[in-house]
Order: structure tokens, then C-alpha cells, then sequence
């Protein structure tokens, strides 16, 4: 086992040597190792790359929009991404329209929706997922409920 990590320490390292060299030949691309495009460097780009990404139909990319547009205030278009990114089981999706059913942007305030999506994303062991829905569960009288959620 030792010589497979040591193995892999000295694949890793020689990536990152080869890394350094093309950047000294041509300067930084702003990429990140193993992926083969650079890293956007504007929203522009940033939206461009999503919209592509969009187009294989992936959770992460729908994520990615609905959080996009959730920062220009286009709740709409965020819960649309959001929802559709929840129905493909992302868990960081559920917690957001936690939020936006908590908050009531781009939705009617709803303590029970804002209560299922925490649920889902909690058991899927999102951090900040538990931590709210404990604090519900407790702010309702189910002390016992929220030290299991929490703890």
C-alpha cells in the first residue's frame, strides 16, 4: 500500500512540474489541473460556460445557473434552475430553495416546503441543512428532534 501512495505522490508531483513548465513557456492559463478548459475569468465567460454545461442536462450546471440568477434577484429563473437541479437529487439545490421558500423570493413563504427541502438536503448530510432544521424542530418544542438532526 505504501508503494501505490508513493506512486501516486510522484504522479502528482510530476503534474504539477509539467504545469509549471508550460506556464513559464507561455505564461498562466488559469486552469485547473486535469480539466481542459481555463477558468472564467468574468460573469460573462462564467454564464457562457454554464449555458454550455446546461445542454448535457446536469444537476451541477442547473445549480450553477439557478445560483447565477438567484444573485441578480431573477427568482424565477432561480427556482426554475433550482428545482429542476432538486428533481435530479442535488442536495446543495434543496437547500437553497430552502432558503428561497424562507425568504419568499421568487415563492410564497411556505414553512413546509422550506421544512422538506432542509429534510432531504439534512439526511443527505448537508451541514447547514441540519443546522436549520434543528433549529426549527427546536423553536417547535422537539428538543429530542433537533439534538438528533444537529448532533
Amino acid at each position: 500500500n505504501i508503494h501505490f501512495f508513493h506512486a501516486l505522490a510522484e504522479q502528482s508531483a510530476m503534474v504539477v512540474i509539467m504545469i509549471e513548465k508550460s506556464e513559464r513557456k507561455s505564461g498562466p492559463k488559469h486552469t485547473f489541473p486535469f480539466c481542459r478548459h481555463p477558468v472564467a475569468e468574468t460573469v460573462k465567460e462564467a454564464k457562457r460556460d454554464i449555458k454550455k454545461r446546461l445542454e448535457t442536462d446536469g444537476p451541477i450546471a442547473m445549480r450553477e445557473m439557478g445560483l447565477c440568477l438567484n444573485s441578480e434577484e431573477n427568482y424565477d429563473g432561480a427556482f426554475e434552475y433550482l428545482s429542476k437541479a432538486a428533481d435530479l437529487d442535488d442536495v446543495e439545490a434543496h437547500y437553497q430553495l430552502s432558503i428561497m421558500y424562507q425568504k419568499g423570493n421568487g415563492v410564497e413563504k411556505d414553512e413546509q416546503m422550506e421544512a422538506y427541502h432542509l429534510e432531504v438536503a439534512a439526511i443527505a448530510g448537508h451541514p447547514k441543512a441540519r443546522h436549520n432544521l434543528g433549529c426549527i424542530e427546536g423553536d417547535n418544542g422537539r428538543q429530542q428532534r433537533a439534538a438528533k438532526i444537529i448532533w
